[in-house]
C-alpha cells in the first residue's frame, strides 16, 4: 500500500456495518463513502451494488471558446438533454461518453456501494451528486441517482 496506513473507523452511516479499515488517503479525497467502498471492494460482503441512474440535465457548448481555442475534432460529445442511462456498479453504460465516464465513475461507484451524503449534506437527496464532465468547451451536467430496486 505504499504510504497509506490504516485505521479504524465507524462507518455506519455510509451503509456499509460496524466497523471497518480504511485508508486515511482515500478517507481525505473522497470521503468516508469512498473509503467504505473500498474496504467492502477489497474484502467483500457479497453482492449487493445498486444500480445508478444518471441523468444528462444540462448541456452547454461555448462556440466562442472553440474558436479561439480548440483544434477540429472528427465527434463532439453527442449528449441530449434528458437522455438516461443506467450505471451498473463499475459497469460504463452503454453509449456513454469515455471521458464523462471519467469525471463521474468514482461517484457512481460510491452511490452503487451505498455511499451517500457527499461533501456533508451538499445534496439535498443523500443518495444523489450532479457531476459535470470535464470538457471545458462542451460541458455536461449530470444528475446521479441511486436507484431503490
Amino acid at each position: 500500500m505504499g504510504s497509506c496506513y490504516y485505521s479504524r473507523a465507524v462507518v455506519r452511516d455510509t451503509g456499509f456495518g460496524n466497523i471497518g479499515y480504511f485508508c486515511r488517503k482515500y478517507r481525505a479525497k473522497w470521503g468516508v463513502q469512498m473509503a467504505g467502498m473500498i474496504f467492502q471492494t477489497r474484502f467483500g460482503k457479497g453482492n449487493w451494488m445498486k444500480k445508478v441512474k444518471i441523468t444528462v440535465m444540462r448541456t452547454a457548448h461555448y462556440a466562442d471558446l472553440i474558436e479561439k481555442y480548440e483544434n477540429p475534432i472528427g465527434h463532439a460529445c453527442d449528449m441530449q438533454e434528458g437522455q438516461v442511462f443506467v450505471a451498473n456498479g463499475w459497469q460504463k453504460p452503454e453509449g456513454f461518453c469515455d471521458s464523462a465516464w471519467e469525471s463521474i465513475s468514482a461517484f457512481v461507484m460510491t452511490l452503487s456501494h451505498g455511499g451517500e451524503n457527499f461533501y456533508d449534506g451538499w445534496m439535498k437527496n443523500k443518495k444523489s451528486a450532479m457531476i459535470s464532465c470535464n470538457d471545458g468547451f462542451r460541458p455536461v451536467s449530470f444528475l446521479l441517482e441511486t436507484m431503490e430496486e
